[in-house]
């Protein structure tokens, strides 16, 4: 029997913050239906996520199709803009983000201004060695992390072992 799951509904506390978001941490789901009730759309995998309210230019990577709320928008890439150069690029864009939102009690922006953000677009091979830059750096920041978890299991077992 195959069983058929509800795109994930992503919320700002969901994202993956500069890496790839998967799934909601709470198992947020809709079916079809609800997402027509809701007036949402899917976004395809590779959509680059970014806040438009609250704490602007949280972004992310969508690693399947989803559902964004409101609070959300997405960017889809064509052949010229590398989502993970286009990801980073919009998370230092706050500047931009913060003088060009409203402001009512939370700072907001509206599908035009997330429209209008001023994006460079450097040569698509220099986008992409940024890219392998960031997988690389990436890489080697879970290793020296693992290598950190290990020292520190080994530090508490000695602990353990001298003051016994």
């Amino acid at each position: 029997e195959i069983v058929k799951t509800k795109p994930s509904y992503i919320t700002i506390e969901d994202l993956n913050v500069n890496g790839v978001t998967f799934k909601s941490k709470s198992g947020l789901g809709l079916t079809n239906e609800e997402i027509k009730e809701v007036k949402r759309k899917t976004i395809p995998v590779g959509s680059v996520i970014m806040s438009c309210v609250g704490n602007l230019g949280i972004c992310s990577i969508a690693g399947c199709e989803m559902v964004i709320n409101q609070q959300l928008h997405a960017f889809q890439c064509g052949e010229e803009m590398n989502n993970i150069f286009l990801m980073h690029y919009l998370s230092s864009r706050k500047d931009y983000m913060e003088k060009n939102a409203s402001s009512t009690t939370v700072l907001y922006m509206n599908k035009r201004v997330c429209n209008t953000i001023p994006i460079i677009v450097p040569p698509i091979e220099l986008q992409n060695k940024f890219a392998d830059f960031v997988k690389q750096s990436g890489k080697s920041k879970f290793k020296v992390q693992k290598n950190l978890d290990e020292l520190e299991l080994l530090k508490k077992s000695l602990m353990q072992k001298y003051f016994k």
